[in-house]
C-alpha cells in the first residue's frame, strides 16, 4: 500500500473536511423545510470543525439574528 506523507494526509483531511461540511449543509437544509424564520450569519468562511472560532461566529449570529426578528415586525 501506498505510504502516508504530510501532503497526502493533509490532502486527506481537507477532503474530509470538506464533504463533512456538504453533509451538514444538506442536513440543515433538510431540516430548514417549513421553517417560518431562518436566521443566516454569515460564517462561510468557518468550517464544522472551527471550534476556536466561536467567539467570532456568535455575534455574527446576533447580529442576524436581530435582522431577521426585524423582519418580523
Amino acid at each position: 500500500p501506498p505510504r502516508s506523507t504530510p501532503s497526502n494526509s493533509s490532502a486527506a483531511s481537507d477532503v474530509y473536511k470538506r464533504q463533512m461540511h456538504i453533509a451538514a449543509n444538506l442536513i440543515a437544509m433538510v431540516g430548514l423545510k417549513g421553517a417560518d424564520l431562518v436566521i443566516e450569519p454569515d460564517v462561510s468562511h468557518v468550517s464544522p470543525t472551527d471550534f476556536h472560532l466561536a467567539s467570532e461566529c456568535i455575534p455574527r449570529g446576533i447580529e442576524a439574528a436581530e435582522r431577521a426578528f426585524a423582519t418580523l415586525e
